[in-house]
C-alpha cells in the first residue's frame, strides 16, 4: 500500500510538473481571411467555418484539453502542422496561382473525405460533413479555381472596389459572431429575421454594441468600432 501510494504521489508531481512546460497557444492577427476573400454562398461559408478555422485558421476556439500536457502538445503540434501547410488566414488573394492552386487542393481533400480528420470529427461532432456537402464545398472550390485560372478569371482576381471590400469584411464578421442565432442566411434562427431591417446606423450599431439583455449578446468587448461598422453596413445590405 505504501509503495502504491509513493507511484501515485510520484505521478501527480510529474502530471504538475508537465503543465508548466506546456506548448504556446497562439492565435496570430488575421493577415487576409479567406471568406473575405473569397466570398462563397453563406452556407457554405458557414459550412467552411465549421470543418475548417479550428485547425486552418488564426482563430482556433482551444479546447479545454489543449490546456492540459501532455495531450496539449498533440493538439498544439496539430494546429501549428496545420496552419503550416493552409492558412484560412493569411489567403494569397495578391497570387491568383496560388490561390487557384490551393483551392483545388482543398477540393480535392474534402471531397476524397481526407478532411476534415476523422480524429477530430470524432471530439468534434459538428464539423462532420455529409457526402452532399462535401460535393457542394468540393464543386464550389473547384468553381473558383477554374474561374482564376481560365483567361476571364482574371477579371475575378482583380482588387475588390471599397464597397466590396467593406461588404466581405461585414459578411465575414457576420459568419463569424451571429449565425448561431440568425441563421448563414440571416433570415433567422433563435434571433430574428436581419433583412429589409428598417433601422437607423445609430440604432444597428447600438444594438451590435449593447446587446438586449437576455436576447442578444453585447459585442462592445468583442468587435472594435471600426469592425461593429463594417458589421453595420453587411445588414443594411440584406434585402
Amino acid at each position: 500500500m505504501k509503495k502504491l501510494k509513493l507511484i501515485g504521489g510520484g505521478v501527480a508531481v510529474a502530471f504538475a510538473i508537465l503543465q508548466f512546460i506546456n506548448p504556446a497557444r497562439t492565435n496570430p492577427p488575421v493577415k487576409n481571411d479567406f471568406l473575405a476573400a473569397t466570398a462563397p454562398p453563406a452556407r457554405l461559408a458557414a459550412l467552411f467555418r465549421c470543418a475548417c478555422y479550428d485547425c486552418h485558421s488564426y482563430e482556433t476556439k482551444w479546447p479545454w484539453y489543449g490546456h492540459v500536457a501532455p495531450i496539449s502538445w498533440g493538439v498544439v503540434g496539430d494546429v501549428n502542422h496545420a496552419r503550416s501547410r493552409l492558412a484560412l488566414s493569411s489567403w494569397p488573394a495578391d497570387n491568383p496561382v496560388r490561390a487557384a492552386g490551393k483551392l483545388q487542393a482543398m477540393g480535392e481533400e474534402i471531397r476524397s473525405g481526407e478532411m476534415p480528420l476523422r480524429k477530430y470529427t470524432l471530439l468534434h461532432p459538428e464539423a462532420k460533413l455529409t457526402t452532399d456537402q462535401r460535393g457542394e464545398l468540393a464543386d464550389w472550390l473547384s468553381s473558383e479555381a477554374a474561374k482564376i485560372k481560365s483567361p476571364a478569371g482574371n477579371s475575378a482576381a482583380s482588387p475588390p472596389t471599397p464597397a466590396e471590400a467593406t461588404t466581405s469584411l461585414g459578411r465575414a464578421l457576420f459568419l463569424k459572431n451571429c449565425v448561431h442565432c440568425h441563421g448563414a442566411d440571416a433570415h433567422g434562427d433563435e434571433g430574428p429575421d436581419l433583412h429589409n431591417l428598417d433601422w437607423t446606423d445609430e440604432q444597428i450599431t447600438t444594438r451590435i454594441r449593447n446587446g438586449k439583455k437576455g436576447q442578444m449578446t453585447a459585442f462592445a468587448g468583442k468587435l472594435s468600432a471600426d469592425q461593429i461598422n463594417e458589421l453595420k453596413n453587411y445588414l443594411h445590405t440584406l434585402k
